[in-house]
């Protein structure tokens, strides 16, 4: 399923949670994507 596969509101959703997650990352100067390397990060 893609975003624009939602229905308005769970898309206005999906895009307020990914706004509010890059500007945490813009603040904290780093950004990690992907499963794998979060893991990495992690240590798990």
């Amino acid at each position: 399923m893609t975003l624009e596969e939602l229905p308005g509101e769970r898309r206005a959703q999906a895009g307020d949670a990914l706004e509010e997650v890059l500007s945490k990352a813009l603040s904290q100067r780093s950004l990690t994507l992907g499963v794998y390397e979060a893991a990495k990060l992690l240590n798990v």
